[in-house]
């Protein structure tokens, strides 16, 4: 009953967490409470419980410190399906912010599978290779868990970068799909 309720009253995004706050903190404070323990997260008395997003999450084994998930972001920066520098900043910046998941873009599982010539692959050894390597930096400097999204373009796929014109086919060089 205590997350059906919350859910009623947060679903339609006009009243948020923090405006439950305002309008009944007692209430949001059991909740928050009720919510922690559920979670694993033991409240000492005269504390403040933390905001749901704040709190652990486990799913299949794989303990996350709180349910803040960046999201896969194309960004189209892979040289024939590797990536680079630029990943390892990029991702390992989103891991330092504190987010419990960073998940790579979309890593496609053929060179033919790539929507763009810029997008991340895992079909040839020194991919799985240069992903270990963001991997394993962003478990030394931070306790995020990092995550890869594996896909396919399928008819998408051999176009062009977003910047060069959105789903337009290459000019040259294009694969088979």
């Amino acid at each position: 009953p205590e997350q059906f309720m919350y859910s009623m009253l947060t679903r339609s995004q006009r009243i948020s967490h923090e405006n439950l706050r305002l309008r009944d903190a007692g209430w949001l404070e059991g909740y928050e409470r009720w919510f922690a323990r559920r979670a694993g997260v033991e409240v000492p008395e005269g504390h403040r419980p933390p905001p749901p997003m704040f709190t652990p999450f486990t799913v299949r084994g794989v303990a996350l410190k709180n349910r803040i998930v960046v999201s896969p972001m194309a960004q189209y920066s892979a040289e024939d399906g590797l990536v680079g520098d630029y990943h390892l900043v990029h991702l390992g910046a989103r891991a330092l912010g504190g987010a419990g998941l960073v998940f790579a873009e979309m890593a496609c599982v053929s060179a033919e599978g790539r929507i763009t010539p810029g997008c991340p692959g895992l079909y040839r050894p020194e991919h799985t290779a240069a992903f270990r390597r963001i991997a394993d930096w962003i478990h030394a400097h931070s306790d995020a868990k990092f995550g890869i999204q594996i896909g396919h373009a399928g008819a998408k796929a051999s176009t062009r970068r977003a910047w060069e014109g959105i789903d337009q086919p290459l000019p040259e060089g294009n694969w088979p799909i």
